[in-house]
């Protein structure tokens, strides 16, 4: 999966990734700390993905 995440990040793409409260460090270090740390909420999640949407086409990435 890692793979996949470097080469999503690497062309401009979003990526959402649910990682369990125990992992949160780990994933930071994995990260560099780098992106954005959601709350559980559907709503914040929805809001999240129309901001990286609207990103992407404004970078011209579909």
């Amino acid at each position: 999966m890692r793979s996949e995440l470097a080469d999503a990040v690497l062309a401009g793409r979003a990526a959402l990734i649910a990682v369990s409260e125990k992992c949160v460090d780990a994933s930071k270090d994995f990260t560099g700390e780098r992106g954005t740390t959601l709350p559980y909420a559907r709503r914040v999640v929805d809001e999240w993905w129309r901001v990286c949407r609207r990103d992407a086409i404004m970078r011209g990435i579909r």
